[in-house]
């Protein structure tokens, strides 16, 4: 039998990823893990990466084996672990490793946009101060940016997912903005 392993994080709950299986496809299952009212945070899962492997279930139990320690509630699949630290775990297990985003070398000039209908704004995000710069501007975050956007429209507007409402441009193209988390 082949199913995926994959594993989600959600910035809204900071060092903690969730490794799961699934016989459909990764994406299939992120979108139903955001469309959940059983246990769903304020911002939306994003898938960093799932393996499509033989015998899932077996390769699943090994992994919570190994981060039992890191397990947040035991009945759950949420581990507080190291992101690369898990991209290594899915690196020792044959099968066809699936990056949910397009890797990114360098994000310390990478240029981010925001759209709002015709009106776009394009930024320089540094992964290292996670700030994004605009003309004089300096942004707290991407979420940041796309909030203070949202605002010229909606004064009041409180929030906003900068990582799944703003695109990175990469190899010349504009792809989702969680290609900067994959680095």
């Amino acid at each position: 039998m082949e199913g995926h392993i994959y594993c989600i994080s959600n910035e809204s709950m900071p060092g903690i990823l969730k490794i799961g299986i699934t016989e459909r496809t990764p994406e299939e299952r992120l979108s139903e893990a955001n469309s959940s009212d059983t246990w769903r945070p304020p911002t939306p899962y994003v898938l960093e990466f799932s393996k499509k492997v033989s015998n899932p279930k077996q390769r699943e139990t090994t992994i919570h084996t190994l981060l039992n320690e890191q397990r947040i509630h035991p009945r759950r699949e949420f581990f507080r672990i190291d992101l690369n630290k898990v991209r290594l775990i899915f690196n020792l297990m044959d099968g066809e490793t699936i990056a949910s985003v397009p890797v990114v070398v360098d994000t310390q000039g990478t240029r981010v946009r925001h759209t709002l209908n015709e009106n776009i704004w394009i930024g320089i995000y540094n992964s290292t101060t996670n700030r994004v710069v605009m003309g004089e501007t300096t942004f707290t975050s991407l979420s940041d940016f796309a909030v203070q956007h949202h605002r010229l429209t909606n004064p009041t507007r409180q929030a906003a997912n900068g990582w799944s409402e703003c695109e990175a441009e990469v190899n010349g193209e504009w792809v989702g903005a969680n290609a900067l988390r994959n680095i």
